[in-house]
């Protein structure tokens, strides 16, 4: 019985887990990580969220290509009040150039490729937003960045990008 029970509990843990999260303080971004760099990025990209300048950018984007949302609209989806959880993995492959991935039915959490990262600071903030957008949707094709400046992703990562400040 105690066996049964221990299983019981880690399945109830799982499901547990991936229930979305509500924001708590302004939080949009939280980790489990007792790595600095990981605990930084989500004090950073939290920042990021709540800047007026960033957004009022994303705000005033009228198109993006690959979606027929504008700016204001990108904007209150990406504000949606649930955390989005930062991890790290590790990819099998040594030679990925995988930053980071979003899991298919898994919205509430965001991995990055310890292969690649840590990288500077404002390039996880991008990061970390251009992965949370993909929970509510948006996409950008292939995984080459190439021509996809303008799509929600790249668009929104790059201004966030340039908000992060004090990180050479």
């Amino acid at each position: 019985m105690r066996i049964f029970n221990w299983i019981r509990s880690l399945f109830v843990r799982k499901v547990v887990a991936k229930l979305p999260r509500e924001v708590i303080d302004g939080e949009y971004f939280a980790t489990d990580s007792n790595y600095i760099w990981m605990r930084d990025l989500c004090k950073e990209a939290n920042k990021i969220m709540h800047n007026d300048s960033f957004r009022s950018e994303v705000i005033n984007t009228n198109e993006f290509i690959y979606t027929s949302d504008n700016g204001f609209t990108v904007y209150e989806k990406l504000t949606i009040p649930y955390v989005t959880v930062i991890r790290i993995y590790t990819s099998k492959n040594p030679w990925s150039s995988a930053i980071a991935t979003t899991f298919t039915g898994d919205k509430e959490n965001i991995y990055l490729n310890t292969r690649r990262n840590p990288r500077p600071m404002p390039e996880m903030v991008n990061t970390a937003i251009h992965e949370r957008l993909h929970s509510f949707g948006y996409g950008h094709g292939s995984n080459s960045p190439v021509g996809k400046e303008n799509s929600v992703n790249y668009k929104v990562g790059s201004i966030a990008e340039k908000y992060v400040g004090g990180y050479e």
